[in-house]
């Protein structure tokens, strides 16, 4: 039998014990590298799970408020439609007015005092209704002008009106947006 000398043989033992450590050391790093991946997928897995839920639910939140604008905007509409309506509506009620009063058949007429010296002529309206007070009556342009002062204060009345249904309709909306973002809270 040779003889090996005893440094060959811890040598061959050293190196036997060093491969056998690099062996177990190899597997032990890529059994170390398949459980973080593993981890990381389950992690990856979950945030794409929460983003696909965030993003769902960001889509039905834009979806709710461009239901509740395009509801805002039909409002508004309505509100502007019925305001032009009533204009057009007042606007030939007074042109209808100032026509039977140039036409003869619409009188304007104040109440008076009579005095005993009267230079005014002044008519008794003794019809049904009346208190026999003395009337007289306005001539046609001042009779014009308080139908066209009348329909213009009856338009400030109606875009006031206007105005408060668009606050109103406007605070609706809000209330509405503040209920869903608490909700998405």
């Amino acid at each position: 039998m040779i003889a090996i000398p005893w440094y060959w043989r811890w040598l061959a033992i050293t190196a036997l014990v060093a491969a056998f450590a690099a062996f177990f050391y190899g597997q032990g790093e890529q059994h170390e590298s398949v459980r973080r991946d593993l981890i990381d997928a389950g992690r990856d897995a979950a945030d794409a799970k929460r983003e696909t839920t965030n993003a769902k639910a960001l889509a039905d939140a834009q979806t709710h408020a461009r239901a509740l604008e395009h509801d805002a905007a039909d409002q508004m509409a309505r509100i502007g439609n019925r305001y032009q309506e009533q204009l057009r509506d007042e606007t030939t009620r007074r042109d209808r007015l100032i026509t039977d009063l140039r036409a003869g058949t619409l009188r304007l007429s104040v109440p008076i005092r009579t005095a005993s010296t009267q230079c005014l002529p002044a008519t008794t309206d003794t019809g049904p209704g009346s208190d026999g007070a003395a009337l007289a009556e306005l001539q046609d342009a001042a009779a014009e002008f308080l139908i066209h002062l009348a329909d213009e204060a009856d338009r400030v009345v109606d875009q006031l009106d206007a105005c408060q249904a668009v606050i109103v309709a406007d605070r609706a909306v809000r209330q509405g947006s503040v209920v869903q973002r608490e909700a998405l809270d």
